[in-house]
């Protein structure tokens, strides 16, 4: 029989070591320029390191899914490192670094530790890499050398802000205390049970990216509200349908200009606010043609399945909702809990811990699985990548699915007596 071959002994983890040295030594000689990328680096590999050596002597199949969970990783990491090898790319990312890094709470700018990396890829985007404290933003390839207000960073940072709110290691256990307030909040305001239960379906659909918009308005002003009218709905808007597109994870197209616009109000930046809140509703009503009172008499269809058919299939049903009360909600409630939260954030500060390995593995063992080694390689996947997956059903009806850590490939998760579907 042959050998076994230790994880550790392999190409992927020569590779990463040879990039963490090479980006060592650059950091020494300018830390402002390499010292975020090596802290990345350095974190990935030691993390690598202690998940390896809790697998070394785990069955072949789990031994394999350990060595592949850190290849997909290392392919998106390895490419970050790559692309600062062009002369053409390497400036430019620099500089978005420097940018970014602006936009940070107040307390983790100007430390290399808790810095930004920037990276050209197909989208906006930051990647959820919980075992370092360094933020690893996306800017899409398109927009290299031009055409980029510099402002999509902020809302991505706000995402990294987002996940470390309640969690200095970004781990949610169980309903957290901001999804319980906004439930109790929208239950006094909605008065009718379905009602209630289909918005507090959707604020929590939308919370994550409505607390990246919040915090990007916090955190650029203006000129972020600006942004996301001028360099995303402009070019996308064509009609009511597009306005009122729900894709199960960013707030309809026609409130988040509104959202930046009540973010600034409360910011004490009125006569910004009633700028920003009159150029879009002017570019809908005279670019686009189309009547604010048309647009609010638009039904909205939310669905909700509480419990199951006899075939064990969610008993699943469509609850239509008024644009001006989904409006209230996402203003009156989900902009009224996060606002608080993230001006503190950026002008205070946040706490900010890169996820150990035997934080991840109480972590496990707090979720009480019977499969802990199958349990660590979900969890590391969606600690790096966490997909959200909504299926379409009408225009302006969907269906929200949210890939968790751990379950069945077909399961539930169930909020304030409200099942959601969902599939992982």
């Amino acid at each position: 029989m042959a050998e076994k071959v230790s994880l550790h002994q392999n190409a992927i983890g020569e590779d990463i070591q040879k990039w963490t040295t090479m980006y060592e030594k650059r950091a020494k000689k300018d830390r402002d320029k390499y010292g975020s990328l090596y802290q990345l680096l350095q974190s990935f590999d030691q993390f690598k390191r202690e998940y390896f050596a809790y697998f070394e002597n785990a069955p072949r199949h789990l031994r394999y899914r350990a060595l592949q969970a850190i290849s997909d990783e290392w392919a998106g990491l390895s490419r970050i490192a790559e692309q600062r090898e062009l002369t053409r790319y390497e400036n430019a990312l620099v500089e978005a670094d420097e940018r970014a890094n602006r936009f940070l709470p107040r307390n983790l700018r100007d430390q290399s530790e808790f810095g930004s990396v920037s990276f050209y890829g197909k989208t906006s985007t930051i990647r959820r890499s919980l075992y370092s404290t360094v933020s690893v933003v996306s800017i899409p390839r398109h927009l290299h050398a031009g055409h980029d207000d510099h402002m999509a960073a902020a809302h991505e940072i706000g995402h990294k802000v987002f996940w470390h709110l309640e969690s200095p290691e970004g781990l949610r256990m169980g309903e957290s205390q901001l999804h319980a307030q906004i439930r109790d909040d929208i239950g006094k305001l909605i008065k009718d049970p379905r009602q209630s239960r289909a918005h507090l379906n959707l604020a929590l659909v939308w919370l994550e990216e409505g607390g990246a918009d919040v915090f990007g308005t916090v955190a650029a002003g203006r000129r972020f509200g600006e942004s996301i009218i001028e360099q995303i709905l402009k070019p996308q808007i064509d009609g009511v349908a597009d306005l009122l597109h729900n894709d199960g994870d960013h707030p309809l197209p026609y409130l988040r200009p509104l959202l930046r616009a009540n973010v600034l109000e409360r910011m004490g930046k009125g006569d910004d606010a009633e700028s920003l809140r009159q150029a879009w509703k002017s570019y809908v009503r005279d670019e686009l043609g189309i009547d604010e009172q048309e647009l609010y008499s638009e039904p909205l269809s939310w669905f909700i399945a509480q419990g199951q058919r006899g075939d064990g299939r969610p008993n699943v049903e469509t609850i239509q909702l008024s644009l001006r009360d989904t409006e209230t909600v996402l203003l009156n409630v989900v902009v009224e809990r996060l606002f608080p939260l993230a001006r503190k954030a950026f002008e205070e500060g946040i706490e900010i811990r890169a996820l150990t390995f035997e934080g991840l593995r109480q972590h496990v063992e707090q979720l009480g699985t019977s499969k802990p080694g199958e349990a660590f390689h979900e969890l590391l996947t969606s600690l790096s990548d966490e997909e959200h997956v909504v299926a379409q059903a009408s225009p302006h009806s969907h269906v929200y699915c949210d890939s968790h850590w751990l379950g069945d490939p077909l399961h539930f998760h169930q909020s304030n007596g409200t099942m959601i579907l969902c599939t992982s």
